[in-house]
């Protein structure tokens, strides 16, 4: 399989004098710092009253691979198109200002609109999870970043894990785990022995042994990407749907995740302390 959709929807065409919001993706960046602003500026320009005017490529996934338009639903008051003025550098900071001051419930209420899975890649991703026979549900769900990200030490979060435990007096708990570190994972399954918590990943030994590096992916080739992007986009879905999550407010993922998970009543960042959408 070497795409989920291939986009084909003509590029619409808008006055340069209607471009008051803009967005473009970045080739240098990865799949959540991407999805998050995308979200802030939908919602900016819808704050502001403005059509949205969007560039999904390039990206991290190759020069002409509509990213957003082949990963989330369509949604009005987004228009996307070949060129973008030169105002669309440098516009971020002002966008981030104005989302920063928006209530936080207000802004998961929003991306949860905003951030919906394309219904071709929701099926492609349930028909993943059904192909490995995973597990329909989690007590816990865990993020942990490392690579060209400083990583949280491991016994914080397992720390965290034996908190929830007590708190939901259970003798048990099944926790699926999100690594781009396959040291890390054997780690834990090797602490996990004997304990009374059972660590479920997604093809964790597949992963590098130094942690997902955004240039390093950035040279696969798109097949190569491909595969790897659909089992990261499989993550974020199982997360998301998790009842208690760990991660971290320092990453885009943690981010993500915060917007758009069901619930947030159980989510603890194992670093920063707030959400920020700086």
């Amino acid at each position: 399989m070497t795409s989920w959709i291939r986009y084909t929807r003509p590029l619409a065409t808008a006055p340069r004098e209607e471009l008051d919001v803009v967005f473009q993706t970045g080739a240098q960046q990865g799949f959540c710092t991407q999805f998050n602003r995308y979200f802030y500026h939908v919602h900016y320009a819808r704050r502001i009253g403005k059509m949205l005017h969007a560039k999904d490529t390039p990206n991290c996934m190759g020069d002409d691979y509509p990213l957003i338009r082949n990963v989330f639903r369509d949604i009005s008051g987004v228009v996307y198109e070949e060129t973008l003025p030169s105002k669309a550098q440098g516009q971020d900071m002002k966008v981030l200002d104005a989302v920063s001051r928006v209530p936080r419930e207000t802004l998961r209420a929003a991306a949860r609109e905003v951030l919906q899975w394309r219904p071709e890649l929701e099926e492609q991703i349930l028909a993943l999870l059904r192909s490995v026979k995973f597990p329909a549900r989690f007590d816990v769900g865990i993020h942990i970043r490392s690579g060209d990200k400083k990583a949280v030490p491991l016994d914080r979060y397992l720390r965290a894990v034996d908190q929830i435990a007590r708190a939901q007096n259970a003798k048990s708990l099944r926790i699926f785990v999100a690594c781009d570190n396959s040291t890390i994972l054997k780690d834990l399954q090797a602490r996990a022995r004997g304990s009374p918590y059972e660590f479920v990943s997604l093809g964790g030994e597949e992963r590098p042994a130094g942690g997902h590096v955004q240039m390093a992916f950035n040279a696969q080739p798109f097949d190569d990407k491909f595969n790897d992007a659909m089992a990261f986009f499989t993550e974020l879905y199982v997360l998301q749907k998790c009842p208690a999550i760990l991660t971290t407010f320092s990453s885009n993922v943690g981010k993500f995740l915060y917007l758009t998970a069901d619930s947030v009543r159980n989510f603890k960042s194992m670093d920063l302390a707030d959400f920020a959408a700086l």
